[in-house]
């Protein structure tokens, strides 16, 4: 299990770091820069939760248990550098799903269609099982129109995604 720092269930919750220029949460009435600022910045930091160690990774500080290597961080360390550069999970979603999206034009209900396979496609795609992908797929297609072309036209679509998905996204396909 991967924990962010502070995130732990057996750590106390983190407050807020108030703005430098904020009124001290001390209720000193003096600005935090001036006040508790220093004090806070030189404390120890907080306890990490029995059996945990923590590891850094490309910059990158994680909270992790027992059994976690660095290199099951390859994928946390991506996320959250992409989400401070504004490609969180929703941004990573969209293009992953813009083929879709481009297909689907300026049509409210056909986007809506495009992201809903989207989504459906990403979970098909980290399905790692083929027996099991096979049996979603076969799922999805039954809950569409009975219509032999719109369900090939289905499975195409998907196997296409689930191959965008992979190669967009290798680091969620690599063995575990």
């Amino acid at each position: 299990m991967i924990v962010v720092p502070g995130e732990s269930p057996n750590m106390p919750p983190t407050m807020p770091t108030p703005s430098k220029n904020a009124p001290c949460p001390c209720g000193s009435g003096v600005k935090y820069k001036k006040c508790c600022l220093p004090k806070d910045q030189t404390a120890a930091p907080p306890a990490l939760p029995i059996g945990a160690r923590l590891l850094r990774r490309d910059g990158e500080s994680f909270v992790v248990s027992e059994g976690v290597t660095e290199r099951m961080l390859d994928g946390p360390t991506r996320h959250f550098k992409e989400e401070r550069r504004g490609r969180g999970p929703a941004q990573q979603m969209v293009d992953f799903a813009q083929p879709l999206i481009d297909a689907a034009g300026d049509d409210e209900a056909a986007l809506n269609r495009a992201m809903t396979m989207g989504m459906v496609c990403w979970n098909l795609a980290l399905c790692r099982d083929e027996g099991s992908r096979e049996g979603l797929l076969t799922t999805a297609a039954g809950a569409l129109p009975d219509d032999e072309q719109v369900r090939s036209d289905f499975r195409e679509i998907a196997s296409t995604m689930i191959a965008r998905h992979r190669s967009m996204f290798p680091e969620l396909h690599r063995a575990r």
